[in-house]
């Protein structure tokens, strides 16, 4: 069973490249990877972009339907899948912003832990967290807490980590480099 688990949302955007290429780099290779695509994975453009992140960790999933809810029904229906220790959402326009995130998350212990990524260029990570106030890339969770909440989509990781509070408190790793690149909103886009 691997460490992580790490689950990838996607429209079939160009930068899943980017996101596949900043987990394939990781100096830590204990992980699996799961891409679930929010639309057919069939068509040739969708073939020749997945052909280029083939990696023997990764496995790829085709949603039953089109969700278009920033993928969190995506993150929900996969999720049984995982097998990991702790999961993570890699969303495909946004990555890793060093070799080591992983060796460094090592340190995480407990139920969930809390840390900084880069939003547009500016280090975010907000105390408390929650709603409006977290984004899926400031957060490691136990897989067996992990399942993303689908009630209301565009708040779905803020919704997550409101539960997370009521089962644990957050492991503060606010002092680590930021482990996320979040480059720009694409909103499912």
């Amino acid at each position: 069973m691997p460490r992580y688990s790490i689950i990838t949302p996607t429209i079939l955007r160009p930068g899943l490249l980017t996101a596949c290429a900043s987990l394939d780099e990781q100096t830590c290779t204990d992980w699996e990877h799961i891409i679930t695509c929010d639309r057919t994975s069939s068509t040739p453009e969708a073939k020749e972009l997945l052909s280029k992140v083939v990696h023997p960790q990764r496995t790829i999933f085709d949603c039953s339907i089109e969700h278009r809810d920033y993928g969190s029904t995506c993150k929900h229906e996969i999720w049984p899948r995982a097998k990991g220790d702790y999961i993570y959402y890699l969303d495909d326009d946004n990555y890793f912003s060093h070799k080591g995130v992983l060796e460094e998350l090592k340190q995480v212990t407990g139920v969930w832990a809390l840390f900084p990524i880069l939003h547009y260029g500016k280090r975010f990570c907000n105390i408390p967290p929650g709603v409006d106030r977290t984004d899926t890339g400031n957060f490691l969770v136990k897989r067996e807490y992990g399942r993303f909440p689908l009630e209301e989509p565009i708040h779905s990781d803020g919704l997550l980590v409101e539960r997370l509070k009521k089962v644990a408190p957050y492991q503060d790793l606010t002092g680590i480099t930021p482990v996320l690149i979040y480059a720009a909103q694409n909103c499912g886009k």
